[in-house]
């Protein structure tokens, strides 16, 4: 036997996305020096962080949602095209909002695996194809990542409907 080592592939390790700041609720994103939690464009959102490839740009539909799949917040832009209001929804279930848009052979499971692997991946973007519960003939395309501090998940409604 050999005294050297035994060669094996490494993966390439995957080179982090950039990570910006936005208020959960406007989506604004304060200037890097600005260190506040709450927003001061609307005085309303929790400043979030998440990679800048599925962070919601100002006024885009998003939502953010916990570990448990649990509803944490609602973006205005999400309230006016969904047709809620945050304090209603804040705390159910993300199924009580959003589904899978295919109507058959496809699972509660698809969204919920999204999310999950979402996320775990730093960085990463998830996509899935969603519909309103209780509503038919309405799809959007939904990029998900993980955000925080909390750790959480950033669901964003791109502007694509399907």
């Amino acid at each position: 036997m050999s005294p050297r080592p035994v060669l094996r592939v490494v993966p390439t390790p995957h080179e982090a996305a950039p990570e910006v700041r936005f208020c959960g609720y406007c989506g604004h994103r304060p200037a890097p020096e600005e260190d506040h939690r709450i927003c001061t464009s609307c005085d309303l959102g929790m400043v979030l962080s998440a990679a800048a490839t599925v962070a919601p740009r100002h006024d885009q539909p998003s939502l953010i949602v916990d570990q448990a799949l649990g509803i944490c917040a609602v973006s205005r832009a999400a309230e006016a095209l969904l047709g809620v209001d945050e304090p209603d929804i804040v705390g159910r279930s993300l199924a009580e909002l959003l589904v899978p848009a295919q109507a058959e052979g496809v699972s509660l499971d698809t969204l919920v695996g999204g999310v999950l692997a979402a996320a775990g991946a730093a960085g990463g973007v998830e996509r899935a194809v969603v519909r309103p519960a209780g509503e038919w003939g309405i799809r959007y395309v939904v990029r998900m990542g993980a955000c925080g501090p909390p750790r959480a998940v950033v669901l964003v409604l791109d502007d694509d409907e399907v």
